[in-house]
């Protein structure tokens, strides 16, 4: 399977039956939209590698993301910022 250059960020089924809930016991809940959602972090510019023992990185046009599965951290930190 080949991924193409999009993707979807989803919530299920929230948001598909009324306030009160089908029980009327107020079930239905919403999710914020997180802000980072929305920025352009630009187009990736290769796979990501591992910068050093857990820390993976991969660059893209107007960032650079990291994770680092030692502590469960993540960063992106903007470039020309």
């Amino acid at each position: 399977m080949r991924a193409g250059p999009y993707a979807f960020l989803g919530t299920g089924w929230v948001g598909c039956e009324p306030d009160h809930g089908v029980e009327g016991g107020g079930n239905n809940q919403t999710y914020e939209r997180p802000a980072e959602v929305d920025v352009d972090y630009g187009t990736p510019l290769g796979l990501c590698k591992e910068s050093k023992p857990g820390v993976f990185t991969r660059e893209y046009t107007k960032s650079t993301a990291t994770h680092d599965c030692n502590s469960g951290k993540s960063f992106v930190t903007m470039k020309g910022e």
